[in-house]
């Protein structure tokens, strides 16, 4: 009985993963583009339109590439799969992004787990406890999953990655001679390079695990071709970078952020990966890692390794882990968007894990060392303590449930909203798509679901950057948003939380939108209560958009009433990131979760004080 338990756990475990993903899949048939799928993804689509023809459409989206390297980002194989999103070949294909992410996901995780461990129970079991927890309290899944440009630019190329480092490893291990070696030698040649081209997080450590495996090659003296194969996968990684850092595009697009020096960035990338190591350290997270320690231990009691150096294997990993900050921090000042956040969510699972699992084989050495066989410490206790764990577990999954991927995406399926979302999109749809209407003016959607849209839409005025890109996507002369509904798109109700800045009571005025349950900020209110603090920020309407500028002194007047009534859409920028606003009584308002991350400032709600509390000393974390 306990035996054939043992044998089918990692298939109910899988089937129990299955079903938590239903609800994530099924919405994506809701799911459709918008904001950068346009602006990168207008010519291939207008392309393709025209002539029908794939090649067109392929040279089209190099274009795009080109023309990018040269303004804007160098970034090449990301703006070559930017340009060709899922909608380039029919509005309904957009479904197919969440498929597609996820899938590579699951498959890559599982396949670099499966080359570790080699054992298909214990990957089972271990994947799919590190993909619950990936996919489930993901920073943004939004981003993530369902925005095709922020997701294949992050998930996608991570998912790369694992695929690459599985390969490497195999390669390390492999005892293949001639044209099986070089062959596959060339394959991950090629895809170290792509790698390269994508964003520079998964770069920067693509490089930095390459050149690991490499000195491994020397130190435990592998054979010639080895060391060969291995400079050549590192020549290859680097190579691809550095032809994305040369990009000219970068220089402009460095205009718009405030850069610090290498070394400011080099020691805050260690602060926020410090903080980020204990603000992720939630109850689901410390459940899963109890659960899995015995697998764990009982795992690399099997193996022949040593591990012999735990402190050494976890300041190196902790250093990888720190290193992904480094792009986003010099580069913008800041940890980075949602949708880079992610991917350093994803490896911060892969830390925990493999931390555990040198720990408990180096506990079970020094046991083994002492005694005949090596138990998991806790004998006639097991039981108690795993009983005591999987209550634990359910509490803390209980009361964090309503955080998760699925349980949102079920909500926006069973309220409608989702449904209600495609139903309004496909009447632009109709506008868009009629070849007599030139000048073309849209509703503005009375629904955003928070599981799958991305923030942000068309704006009033034509030379917004989101109506340019949308006229050039459909062909139009221009794309706005009507006046004649804005007034009913959304409505707006006075919050009842207090909002304090360092201790310190503020008049912050919050608005609650629709039936939601997130706060937004009063903008000129925010300013006025940070202008005194290392996080100030001023702001400017550009363009019929609010454009914010952390660090610069900010000189107007804020408002001391809560406004209500109607909220009109619109669009508020940090650096490139778009955040959620809404124009209340004539004043701009900014869901205050997303500007303290953008600021870097620490947001706790206090239930016990019915306050929210922002320290500008402390770093962000999504877990506050």
């Amino acid at each position: 009985m306990r035996g054939d338990f043992k044998r089918f756990l990692p298939l109910l475990l899988c089937v129990a993963l299955a079903l938590t993903l239903v609800p994530v899949l099924t919405i994506g048939f809701f799911d459709r583009p918008s904001a950068d799928d346009l602006a990168y993804g207008w010519r291939a689509r207008q392309a393709f339109v025209q002539t029908g023809s794939v090649t067109e459409t392929l040279r089209a989206a190099t274009r795009v590439v080109s023309d990018n390297y040269a303004t804007w980002q160098g970034t090449f194989s990301a703006v070559f799969l930017f340009s060709l999103q899922p909608a380039v070949w029919g509005e309904g294909v957009y479904a197919v992004t969440p498929f597609v992410m996820l899938g590579l996901l699951l498959f890559a995780t599982l396949f670099l787990l499966r080359t570790l461990l080699r054992d298909w129970r214990y990957t089972l079991i271990v994947g799919v406890a590190a993909l619950f927890l990936s996919i489930q309290y993901v920073p943004s899944a939004v981003e993530g999953f369902f925005w095709y440009n922020g997701a294949v630019f992050y998930t996608f190329f991570y998912a790369l990655s694992l695929l690459g480092l599985a390969g490497q490893i195999r390669l390390y291990r492999s005892a293949a001679t001639g044209a099986a070696f070089w062959g596959k030698t060339a394959l991950l040649t090629v895809l170290s390079f792509l790698i390269g081209g994508g964003n520079y997080v998964t770069a920067l450590l693509g490089v930095l695990t390459t050149l690991v495996l490499l000195a491994f090659c020397v130190v435990f003296r592998k054979s010639g071709r080895h060391k060969a194969a291995f400079c050549l996968l590192a020549a290859a990684s680097l190579a691809g970078l550095l032809v994305s850092l040369a990009a000219p595009g970068n220089a402009a697009r460095q205009l718009f952020f405030a850069r610090p020096t290498v070394w400011e960035a080099l020691l805050s990338s260690f602060g926020q990966a410090a903080s980020d190591l204990l603000g992720w350290l939630t109850p689901p997270v410390v459940c899963a890692l109890a659960l899995l320690l015995p697998v764990l231990y009982a795992l690399a009691a099997k193996t022949a390794y040593s591990f012999r150096f735990p402190l050494l294997i976890s300041l190196g990993s902790f250093c990888l882990f720190a290193a992904q900050n480094m792009p986003p921090l010099y580069a913008m000042g800041i940890p980075g968007p949602d949708r880079l956040r992610n991917i350093v969510y994803f490896s911060y699972i892969w830390l925990l894990l493999g931390n555990a699992f040198y720990w408990a084989g180096w506990t079970a050495r020094r046991r083994a060392s002492r005694a005949s066989a090596p138990v998991f410490p806790g004998g006639r206790l097991k039981p108690a303590v795993l009983l005591c764990v999987l209550l634990l577990g359910a509490g803390s999954l209980g009361a964090s449930l309503v955080q998760t991927t699925s349980y949102l995406c079920a909500c926006d399926l069973l309220r409608g909203d989702a449904a209600r979302r495609l139903s309004e999109y496909n009447e632009r749809l109709v506008i868009l798509n009629d070849k007599t209407v030139e000048h073309a003016a849209l509703r503005p959607y009375s629904i955003t679901p928070q599981s799958i849209a991305f923030p942000g839409d068309y704006q009033t005025t034509d030379e917004a950057s989101l109506n340019a890109a949308g006229a050039l996507y459909y062909g139009k002369q221009s794309v706005v948003l009507t006046s004649d509904r804005l007034e009913a798109a959304h409505i707006a109700r006075p919050g009842r939380l207090e909002v304090t800045v360092d201790g310190r009571p503020t008049e912050v005025p919050l608005v609650l939108i629709d039936q939601g349950a997130s706060n937004y900020a009063s903008l000129p209110a925010l300013a006025a209560a940070l202008a005194d603090s290392p996080r100030r920020f001023r702001f400017a309407e550009e363009n019929g958009a609010v454009r914010i500028y952390p660090g610069e002194a900010y000189d107007g007047q804020p408002s001391a009433v809560a406004a209500d009534g109607d909220a009109l859409p619109l669009t508020a920028w940090v650096y490139d990131t778009e955040l959620r606003a809404y124009r209340v009584g004539g004043e701009s308002f900014v869901k205050l979760r997303d500007m303290a991350q953008a600021l870097d400032v620490a947001l706790v709600y206090n239930r016990v004080l019915n306050r929210i509390e922002l320290d500008t000393t402390r770093g962000y974390t999504a877990e506050d």
